[in-house]
């Protein structure tokens, strides 16, 4: 046996050797052999299937967890009438700021952008329902905390077939209705209705108030006489003969009662706001005036001294 390389007369070519006779494997031992290796191979592959699926199911959990749930806080509200609980804006108003502050933040986040929640806070701005920029802060849980200075509605200012809503400081809301079919009471013949279509137009940031005196002077009356007895009965606030004639209130039967100034600022010979309230809540009252607000009358005078009754009023004017 040589360890090292052949040497000149030695062949370079290994001998054929024969191997010595091995006893053959039983035929069963080859089959096993194999149904191993199968079972081994689809073990694997079925693991392999099942951690695929495993992953792509975790991813999803994980893609889900790290979405927030944005929590806003519509601002809880009492119907007046019924005295049942409920929040404002509007349910469909709500359903749609919910939807479009979620869909900002999934596109915020897919387009990796720096800060989620100032897009959260435009677009709450842009919906046209707060009153100044909203406060979107990080909650616990994987949420997002929004709160907002909710515009709450006043009226509506009517301007031809639609009645228009206003805010109680005269921001234009978004939303307007065929005229007469919403509960508000209307504000009508102030100079703002002409403009109406361009001051309700869609538009982006914080609404602004529209700055004319009929319409403020018409939203005040509104406030003081809100939660007066009989105010049920109002159904507009007619400041057609502002500044230099009264504030006049129309009511669900077509009659008129003759207000007067503003709150708070009266003419001279005229009586205060809180005269004014004690008579309309009396007459509401009173079973000798039918429970009218207007003691019946076509048109009735609260703003004086004495109260007069023009009998050759229609109602109408």
């Amino acid at each position: 046996m040589h360890l090292g390389r052949p040497g000149p007369t030695e062949s370079a070519v290994p001998t054929k050797r024969k191997k010595p006779a091995q006893p053959a494997k039983p035929r069963w031992l080859s089959i096993a052999v194999i149904a191993g290796v199968a079972a081994a191979g689809g073990a694997s592959m079925f693991g392999m299937v099942l951690g695929v699926r495993w992953v792509d199911t975790r991813a999803t959990d994980i893609a889900s967890e790290t979405i927030p749930t944005i929590d806003i806080h519509f601002l809880p509200v009492t119907d007046a009438s019924t005295g049942s609980l409920s929040t404002w804006p509007p349910t469909s108003e709500q359903i749609s700021i919910d939807t479009t502050c979620n869909d900002v933040l999934e596109a915020s986040l897919k387009e990796d952008q720096a800060d989620p929640l100032a897009e959260i806070s435009h677009a709450l701005i842009d919906s046209g329902w707060v009153g100044s920029v909203p406060s979107v802060r990080r909650g616990r849980s994987n949420t997002i905390e929004v709160r907002a200075d909710w515009l709450l509605p006043a009226a509506v200012v009517r301007s031809g077939a639609f009645d228009y809503l206003i805010s109680t400081d005269a921001r234009p809301l978004p939303v307007h209705y065929q005229q007469g079919t919403t509960q508000h009471i209307a504000v009508v013949g102030t100079p703002a209705a002409d403009d109406a279509e361009a001051l309700w137009r869609v538009r982006t940031g914080v609404p602004q108030p529209i700055n004319e005196p009929s319409l403020i002077e018409g939203l005040g009356v509104l406030e003081v006489l809100r939660t007066n007895t009989g105010a049920d009965q109002i159904v507009a606030i007619d400041v057609s003969s502002r500044p230099r004639g009264p504030v006049e209130l129309v009511t669900e039967y077509g009659t008129r009662i003759v207000w007067g100034s503003p709150p708070n600022t009266p003419s001279p010979g005229e009586v205060s706001t809180e005269q004014k309230l004690e008579r309309l809540a009396y007459f509401a009252q009173s079973h000798d005036y039918g429970l009218r607000i207007d003691a019946g009358q076509q048109r009735l005078r609260v703003d004086t001294q004495e109260m007069l009754i023009d009998p050759s009023a229609d109602g109408s004017r």
